[in-house]
């Protein structure tokens, strides 16, 4: 009788009952306990029910029946309102805090992706675009909100299509998971930037071999110098004067140490010409030492961990393979242990600037080009150029899917002979 007369009900009104099990002294244990008998445990309060979609939905109202009761009238007059387009459905979802929404999507792409730099700079940039916008709840996210913060913006036309499709992304998100009923921005309401007259990508420059030199000392030396100059103290902004700091000897080794593994790092980007994300993911396992005298140790690297995701194998020079092995050794790693710790983006760009000033390097010469930490893929590949290997070779040894890319942008002007590119790098002396 009661199933009927919740089959011929839009929504009903009973105290919802959990089965359990428990023990004889009335302790809850798993079903199929030995000894264990079944109970049914009747709600202190009164739920709602529906069927919606062919599911059976519920929604705690009240311990009192008559409220409860009221409760449930409203859910009701809602529903018929909502069936009859009279009321809109996203209204309580457009009224939540933005910033929930924010969080509740890098839940879900921190969940479906492993770049933690990727999802830092998502978070940054989604952060910025709330904070530049006024979004205080979901129904400020508009095209127009975001055409103008994308119009105030001093950068690069791709620094501003990257903002754009970013936020494309979480409205796709929001709609997916029916927060919002359409995506606002698409390419009528939000179009994408296109490079103003005479702009140019970011040109950056090769260090000549003297200021790689320079630039490895500095690395190495860099961790322990600055820690090595107090300048705070509470008179810091009256009286800023630099004084020795005491260090005791086990925190002098550490920070010899963290410059050992900063020069690493820069060796193994100038002589193999990995980038910063793909070093970021180099593990020991990834490291093959040679088998044989006259063998080449190497760098095997899955397709995932790549940027072109194909798989990746890189020659190394012996006098990096062996620092390599020294490394590995001294720090006690494991085969799933990561190689050496990068730092993220922006903060190994940071450092990078300190680098190039404490080896007395211009970031950005008279003529606008960058020495910034990609650029040691540019020193690499005219390195390679300036002691004679081909344009196809230094193409396989940069991994670039176009020559164009090995002769021009990365210019400052399958693995076959890599023995002689190897030999080239160790002759250098970095």
């Amino acid at each position: 009788m009661g199933a009927n007369r919740e089959a011929n009900q839009a929504m009903w009104l009973k105290k919802k009952i959990t089965t359990v099990w428990v023990d004889a002294s009335g302790k809850r244990v798993p079903k199929g306990t030995k000894g264990g008998r079944r109970k049914r445990i009747k709600s202190r309060k009164y739920y709602a029910f529906w069927k919606e979609h062919g599911k059976k939905k519920a929604m705690p109202l009240a311990c009192d029946k008559q409220v409860a009761q009221t409760l449930m009238g409203q859910l009701i007059r809602q529903h018929e309102l909502r069936q009859a387009n009279l009321i809109d459905p996203y209204k309580e979802h457009l009224d939540r805090a933005f910033l929930e929404y924010l969080s509740d999507y890098m839940a879900v792409l921190r969940s479906t992706s492993r770049s933690e730099d990727h999802h830092s700079e998502v978070e940054r940039v989604l952060n910025k675009i709330a904070a530049g916008c006024g979004l205080k709840v979901l129904r400020d996210l508009s095209a127009d909100a975001i055409q103008k913060y994308l119009a105030g913006l001093e950068c690069s036309a791709s620094t501003k299509n990257k903002h754009r499709t970013y936020v494309v992304s979480l409205c796709n998100y929001l709609v997916g998971v029916n927060r919002l009923p359409v995506n606002p921005i698409n390419r009528f309401s939000v179009k994408r930037a296109t490079p103003k007259e005479g702009e140019q990508r970011r040109v950056r420059r090769a260090l000549k071999p003297i200021q790689v030199k320079r630039l490895l000392e500095a690395v190495a030396e860099y961790p322990l110098a600055v820690a090595s100059q107090n300048k705070g103290g509470r008179d810091a902004k009256i009286n800023p004067v630099t004084r020795p700091a005491k260090l005791s000897d086990e925190t002098i080794d550490v920070l010899k140490q963290r410059g050992r593994e900063r020069r690493l790092l820069y060796r193994i980007a100038l002589l193999t010409g990995l980038r910063r994300q793909e070093i970021a993911r180099l593990r020991v396992m990834h490291f093959e030492p040679a088998n044989e005298p006259g063998g080449h140790a190497r760098i095997v690297l899955p397709g995932t961990l790549t940027k072109n995701k194909k798989p990746a194998t890189i020659m190394l020079v012996p006098s990096l393979a062996e620092e390599l092995s020294d490394w590995i050794m001294a720090t006690n790693r494991r085969p799933h242990d990561l190689l050496l710790y990068v730092p993220g983006k922006s903060n190994l760009a940071r450092l990078h600037k300190a680098h190039l000033a404490m080896a007395g390097i211009e970031y950005k010469d008279e003529r606008g080009r960058y020495a910034d930490f990609h650029s040691m893929r540019v020193t690499a590949n005219v390195l390679l150029r300036h002691c004679g290997i081909e344009p196809k070779e230094r193409q396989l040894f940069m991994r670039h899917g176009k020559l164009e890319l090995t002769t021009e942008t990365y210019d400052d002007e399958k693995m076959t002979a890599m023995e002689d590119v190897v030999r080239v790098l160790q002759e250098s002396g970095l």
